[in-house]
């Protein structure tokens, strides 16, 4: 799945050569529109173990990213205080610039 490209509501697009066949994009993929192609290449066992690494190197960004994401709504609750702040902050800069507009 890490060889999809593309964002919600866009189109999305495979990128070949980071596609290792794996098939984890068939089920989630909303439309079925994804039919897996024999490219009829061949990888020497040097290429496959090179790959594998990178992979897993991949893999673990992918999972300590998600790891990060799950945890900033976490972070998100414990800052609300200072969202009300400056959304406070906001609302008065923004009746001052309204006042003054009046006053001309």
């Amino acid at each position: 799945m890490d060889a999809i490209v593309g964002a919600a509501r866009l189109m999305h697009t495979v990128i070949a050569a980071e596609c290792t066949g794996c098939k984890l994009c068939l089920p989630p993929c909303p439309v079925d529109c994804i039919t897996m192609i024999e490219t009829g290449e061949t990888w020497t066992h040097e290429e496959r173990l090179s790959r594998a690494s990178q992979y897993r190197r991949r893999y673990g960004a992918r999972t300590k990213r998600l790891e990060r994401e799950r945890a900033a709504p976490l972070a998100a609750g414990r800052d609300k205080a200072g969202q009300r702040r400056k959304r406070a902050t906001i609302a008065r800069v923004a009746e001052r610039a309204r006042q003054r507009l009046r006053d001309r």
